[in-house]
């Protein structure tokens, strides 16, 4: 029994002794369990410190310390524009720039002094450099704003006064740099002794078990919430985006992933390209699938991207793509990649058309500077004539021949000289939209002869033949702008002729298209037989600024702007205008203008009925238009196109009785001319009929050979319906027929002029145009004097005033506002005319507004000057 009961207590103290073992090492577990808490939530703690501190100190330090450097960098460039380009608009911008920089580089700098746990003087030094920067920026500015430096100068100033400054500044955020590295690394070894000491005790843990197991099945419960959260995050995120997001594993069929936007991007739905991928790669080229499957195979390489061509499977369009893959690991140790599909198809053609521009940019800043070359060239050419020809000119006075020689080149060259100005001139206004289409009333018979006769001039200098063919019905009175259409023509014929050889041909055909009741289509074609152009080139030469190649250039010369401003000025009057060309044999230029027609007045016209006419011409088209329009008065016309059917079919109808009453010759015809053909008729018939020669060049070479040979008179080509008129009217009365020289002689004898003009040399060219014409001029050299001189005169003593613009005391609009305003019968009536080298369109009107009655632009164009006066005088008579 007293072992019985001496085991019993054994047993309870052993018992007990369990059950304190137990509750020590239960008190011991938790104890543990508290201290490692306790530990871990202390060195958590510090953890969260070290990182709080690296994450918003030296972290976000050395992030601004970069982005300080990049807008520094950005300042540098603009700084550098400067030795390229450092005009005013280029400094203006580049000052604007540099705000925008200042202001984000002093950000940066805010957040360096905040956050910079190193030395203060390290700021400090950083501070004081940035602005020694930004008054080295200012100063550099400033000094290229004053006026245009030469590249030399900015690059000297900048090596004196900028370079430094940016070393001094890149070195003091460097040394900001390097402390808040070390900073960085301080407080990362400081967070490594806090992981190791957290490893130490989590060696202690082992003996909590249970409680470790306990809290990692927490943990783990979690973990999978939080990442099944991240996972519906993920697709939320996937499918509101335009990106298109596939994760795959190589050696598996199909892929583990498809965002599910893909149907939108790629054609394809999420379903379809997770049951087999191979859908997508048959949309892309054999060489972008290797390039795919190089950058998904490679190696080592933990990232890929690629832009390829991709065709969308139901559009049929072709995309730009954009794809990245990211090569990751899965959760059971599997190689996985994430790819991110891109579509870059508009930034890519945004690109391409960026590109394009900074192309045509470079080729149209090459061909003004090729053009201002050019310029200076063509300008002091003639001006090196008329400088020339005058010095000549002064050491043979009294050498009239000699005088007259340089005169006339004097003339020449002040001409050409004049229309490279109004060249560069009109290119300038057709830019900045200033070109005004007028729609006026004009003779076309009186505008072609003015043409013909000028380029005739060039031609038969260049011993050229020039011909004008008109074909079809063709009114002689049209609604258009025969300025612009002047310069068009003008400006084709000119080409033509420079670039045609000796003894080469040039021609200008005019025919009727289409027309309506109120108006009609003309097409003017200008073909020569000169060097030609090449297709290439066909867009090329209508360019501002543009000839088709530097040869070109060298050899004709020119501002390569004619071609460019007939072009335009085409398109603004509604029309057109083209080229054909070959090498070696010529060219065919095209116009195509839309004009009104005035209507017919109603005159009696002569009766020509009865009168038989026969039309000699070598050229088929010229014989049919005239014997057209013939036999529209009611003359019956045959015609023939040589000078032998001509006599012969002339004498035919001599013996049958049936005389021609007119035969109309051409004067340049093959085999035998209209002079000898003439000479032949009047042998055969004699004066049974009347011969008029007809010809392209200026009658005057040829009238007094013309009356030997037996011709009553001489018509020029191109023959209209008047022209015929007229020379019918007097074949009727057997005289002699008009010589179609255009040449008006003007006579303003008993008219009265007060010429207004300040300069003398101006005022003494006036003067002694209108002398020539027989008029009675007075003259004042200022607005005051003219409102003076005009007030002291009779009522109606002066017929007409030219008044210049710009002068002294007193402007033309001031002077003409104030003779208007007088109180005297021809204050309103009188009519006054500017006279000026203000010759823009808003110009004109200004003349107009101000009481003006019309515009005549300096330097003079005497047909211009007196045809204005003319047209005034008459509508003040009426």
């Amino acid at each position: 029994m007293a072992r019985t009961r001496k085991a019993e207590e054994m047993m309870d103290k052993h018992r007990k002794k369990i059950g304190r073992i137990s509750l020590g090492a239960g008190i011991l577990l938790v104890a543990l369990l508290v201290t490692f808490f306790g530990v871990t939530v202390w060195n958590t703690n510090r953890l969260m410190d070290q990182v709080d501190t690296l994450t918003n100190h030296p972290f976000k330090v050395v992030i601004a310390i970069g982005d300080f450097n990049t807008q520094v960098a950005k300042m540098r460039a603009q700084v550098e524009r400067l030795l390229i380009d450092n005009s005013q608009d280029i400094v203006r911008d580049a000052w604007d720039n540099l705000d925008e920089n200042y202001r984000k580089a002093q950000e940066l700098l805010d957040v360096i002094e905040a956050r910079y746990l190193g030395p203060k003087e390290n700021v400090d030094q950083l501070n004081q450099a940035y602005a020694r920067l930004k008054q080295a920026n200012e100063g550099l500015l400033e000094y290229g704003y004053i006026g245009a430096r030469s590249r030399e100068e900015i690059s000297q100033y900048c090596n004196e006064n900028v370079i430094h400054v940016y070393d001094e500044a890149q070195e003091a955020s460097n040394t900001v740099f390097m402390e808040a590295q070390h900073r960085f690394f301080m407080i990362y070894d400081a967070a490594e002794a806090v992981r190791s000491l957290s490893m130490v005790m989590s060696g202690i843990i082992v003996l909590a078990v249970i409680g470790a197991l306990v809290l990692y099945q927490q943990l783990l419960r979690r973990q999978n919430f939080e990442i099944m959260a991240r996972n519906l995050q993920f697709e939320l995120i996937s499918n509101t985006i335009s990106n298109v997001f596939m994760i795959y594993t190589p050696g598996e069929q199909g892929e583990d992933f498809v965002s599910e936007n893909a149907e939108r991007l790629l054609g394809f739905s999420a379903a379809e390209l997770l049951e087999d991928q191979r859908k997508l790669r048959s949309q892309f080229s054999a060489q972008d699938l290797e390039l795919l499957d190089n950058m998904l195979e490679g190696g080592e390489q933990k990232f890929g991207a690629a832009t390829v061509r991709y065709r969308h499977p139901r559009s049929g369009q072709e995309m730009t793509l954009f794809i990245q893959s990211y090569e990751v690991r899965s959760a059971k140790g599997h190689c996985q990649y994430i790819t991110v599909f891109s579509d870059e198809t508009e930034m890519t053609r945004v690109q391409i058309a960026l590109q394009d521009a900074l192309d045509r940019a470079e080729r149209a800043s090459l061909a003004k500077s090729e053009f201002l070359s050019r310029m200076s060239h063509e300008i002091r050419t003639p001006l090196n004539g008329v400088i020339g020809m005058s010095i000549i000119a002064l050491q043979n006075v009294g050498q009239e021949e000699k005088l007259i020689d340089c005169l006339r080149k004097i003339n020449l060259s002040s001409k050409h000289l004049l229309v490279l100005i109004n060249d560069v001139l009109d290119m300038s206004k057709i830019e900045s939209g200033m070109i005004e289409i007028k729609n006026e009333r004009f003779d076309f018979r009186v505008f072609l002869e003015s043409l013909v006769t000028v380029i005739y001039g060039q031609a038969r200098d260049r011993e050229i033949s020039f011909e004008t063919v008109l074909s079809g019905e063709i009114p002689e009175r049209l609604v258009g702008d025969s300025l612009r259409l002047n310069q068009i023509l003008m400006n084709l014929l000119s080409n033509a002729i420079k670039f045609t050889p000796q003894n080469g041909s040039v021609t200008l055909r005019i025919q009727s298209i289409c027309g309506e009741a109120e108006g009609l289509w003309l097409r003017f074609q200008v073909k020569d037989t000169g060097c030609g152009i090449a297709p290439e080139n066909y867009e090329k030469i209508f360019m501002a600024f543009e000839q088709e190649n530097a040869s070109v250039a060298h050899l004709y010369g020119g501002t390569g702007l004619g071609l460019s401003i007939s072009r335009r000025f085409a398109e603004l009057m509604g029309g057109r205008i083209g080229v054909e060309s070959q090498l070696g044999l010529g060219s065919t230029f095209t116009v195509e203008i839309p004009f009104g027609i005035e209507p017919e007045r109603a005159q009696p016209k002569a009766d020509f009925g009865g009168l038989r006419a026969l039309v000699v011409d070598d050229d088929r088209e010229t014989c049919e238009h005239a014997a057209f329009l013939l036999e529209k008065i009611g003359v019956e016309a045959s015609w023939v196109d040589n000078g032998f059917e001509a006599v012969a079919q002339v004498g035919r109808a001599h013996d049958l009785g049936r005389d021609y009453d007119i035969c109309l010759i051409d004067w340049r015809m093959p085999f035998i001319d209209g002079l000898e053909t003439t000479r032949r008729i009047r042998r055969a018939v004699g004066d049974a009929l009347s011969v008029v020669l007809i010809t392209a060049y200026d009658p005057s070479e040829i009238r007094e050979e013309a009356k030997r040979a037996g011709a009553d008179g001489i018509i020029q080509k191109p023959l209209f319906e008047s022209t015929l008129i007229e020379t019918l009217e007097h074949v009727e009365q057997r005289s002699q027929a008009f010589d179609g020289n255009g040449l008006l002689q003007q006579n303003l004898e008993g008219k009265r002029v007060l010429v207004v003009e300040d300069n003398e040399l101006n005022r003494e060219i006036a003067i002694e145009l209108l002398a020539m014409a027989h008029a009675n001029v007075e003259s004042v050299a200022d607005g005051q004097e003219a409102v003076e001189r005009f007030a002291a005169s009779a009522v109606g003593y002066f017929d007409i005033v030219l008044m210049d613009i710009q002068m002294p005391v007193m402007d033309g609009y001031e002077a003409t506002r104030r003779i208007r305003a007088l109180a005297r019968e021809d204050a309103a009536r009188v009519p006054i005319l500017a006279m000026t080298a203000n010759a823009f369109s808003e110009d004109v009107q200004k003349s107009l507004n101000c009481g003006m009655n019309d515009h005549i632009t300096k330097p003079i164009d005497v047909d211009q000057l007196f045809d204005k006066l003319n047209r005034a005088l008459q509508r003040a008579e009426q």
